[in-house]
């Protein structure tokens, strides 16, 4: 009696926006139904797939910006751990660069957001200004050319500390061969796209939550990997922005809007990405 064959084997693959996540290979008859139903699930959970560092600035010693009881970075970890709350009843994976009153500097962070494999990273600040007058939200992403003068000029928080917030270094005095001609071409192109992405998010975030969007070369959106961008939530010097973001009704608002819009993006912008693995034989 001729030996039966083994069981086809059937490989999965499952893919985050920049590569492969996790290879699923299933070969056992018995388990192809369940199976067949898991990948079904997966393939209308996308979320499963994404990761989103939220990133609260400051802490511990760095208050960041403080105005009458006011600070900085106690408000962005209250409003970062409401997101990422919010964002987890939806299936996606969230991760904080800090989840308590603590320091952690920009390397650090950029640090953790690649160890996270983050898809998505979101830094939470609140803005400051020598103008009174000043207030709302603003979007920050990097700019194309890495430059100090893409500070916003209204913001004193924003230019106050370069050294620490900006990232000045720059590839374009350094001499490159041939090889490493094709390396930057490539770096640009990714970078290109990186910022594309950057600035689909923002508007996103925009739609719920009117705002400016402006450039700066902050380190933690230009050292980053992924789509990336520094949302102000609001401007501490100004009486009325103050007032709101010291009140727990109005900071939830601000959260569940900045999660709606992440989901939304993370929807348009990150389809199913499941697929079978073209280089597996076809079983016989």
């Amino acid at each position: 009696m001729a030996a039966r064959p083994p069981p086809p084997n059937l490989v999965v693959n499952l893919f985050s926006h920049y590569g492969l996540l996790k290879k699923i290979k299933i070969n056992e008859n018995k388990k192809m139904r369940l199976s067949f139903f898991f990948i079904l699930f997966l393939m209308t959970n996308t979320a499963l797939c994404l990761t989103v560092v939220l990133d609260p600035g400051h802490g511990g010693f760095d208050r960041g910006a403080a105005y009458g009881s006011a600070q900085e970075s106690k408000i962005v970890l209250m409003l970062g751990q409401k997101v990422k709350e919010y964002l987890e009843q939806e299936k996606l994976k969230v991760m904080l660069t800090r989840s308590k009153d603590e320091f952690v500097s920009l390397k650090k962070r950029v640090q953790l957001s690649k160890k996270y494999e983050g898809d998505l990273f979101v830094s939470l600040h609140a803005n400051a200004s020598s103008d009174q007058r000043a207030y709302g939200l603003e979007f920050f992403l990097t700019p194309n050319k890495r430059s100090a003068s893409f500070a916003s000029p209204n913001s004193t928080k924003a230019v106050a500390n370069t050294s620490a917030n900006i990232d000045t270094s720059t590839d374009d005095a350094i001499e490159l061969s041939k090889t490493k001609d094709v390396s930057k071409i490539l770096k640009d192109i990714k970078l290109n796209i990186q910022s594309k992405k950057s600035l689909k998010l923002s508007r996103t975030l925009q739609n719920d939550l009117p705002g400016n969007i402006k450039q700066a070369p902050f380190y933690v959106l230009t050292q980053t990997q992924m789509p990336s961008v520094l949302i102000e939530v609001g401007f501490l010097s100004h009486p009325k922005d103050n007032k709101k973001l010291m009140n727990e009704e109005y900071r939830n608002d601000l959260a569940l809007k900045i999660a709606d819009s992440i989901k939304r993006y993370t929807r348009a912008n990150y389809p199913a990405a499941n697929l079978l693995d073209e280089n597996t034989p076809t079983p016989r």
